[in-house]
């Protein structure tokens, strides 16, 4: 499992919308969206609804996008403390 997929549909979540998800990470759109379906594959559930004006988490993205929350909130000091 890679732990940025863990984190993707937090972001998803709070933006409501893979472009701007990829702008809070600084990847292109595009990479996000890879990296959303190979979670969706991965895990054999979609995570997210795509549907005009943007994205949001299924059912089984909004538990994925609680543990992401608490995964980036873990992973903040060890971060901080690299850059």
């Amino acid at each position: 499992m890679d732990p940025g997929h863990v984190r993707l549909p937090a972001l998803i979540e709070e933006f409501g919308s893979l472009s701007v998800a990829a702008h809070g990470r600084q990847p292109t759109p595009g990479v996000v969206t890879r990296q959303m379906a190979r979670a969706e594959c991965e895990w054999q559930v979609p995570l997210v609804v795509r549907e005009p004006p943007g994205a949001g988490p299924t059912e089984a993205g909004a538990v994925l996008a609680k543990h992401g929350r608490v995964v980036e909130e873990a992973a903040r000091p060890w971060y901080r403390s690299r850059h």
